[in-house]
């Protein structure tokens, strides 16, 4: 049953993440792709863990970080387009 959790939970976070992600590499593609690197390797890490128990997936939780770069960096594109900086 954790198998199938782990497959709905990417499901669930990819659907949102890779737009975001496609219109920060529009602008900043080398930045997206390292912080698309340690979020790649966290869910990973975090699926390890959920393998072996629900309360084990937060091991990989630093993934977090490139996320939130990776927003950061779209909403400093979609700024950048709405004031022509």
């Amino acid at each position: 049953m954790c198998t199938q959790r782990v497959h709905q939970n990417n499901v669930e976070f990819l659907v949102c993440y890779f737009p975001m992600m496609l219109l920060a590499m529009i602008n900043e593609p080398t930045k997206t792709y390292y912080a698309s690197i340690v979020v790649l390797l966290g869910r990973m890490i975090t699926a390890l863990g959920y393998y072996k128990g629900a309360s084990k997936r937060v091991v990989g939780g630093w993934f977090h970080f490139g996320e939130y770069y990776v927003v950061y960096l779209a909403g400093k594109f979609a700024y950048k387009l709405v004031y022509d900086e």
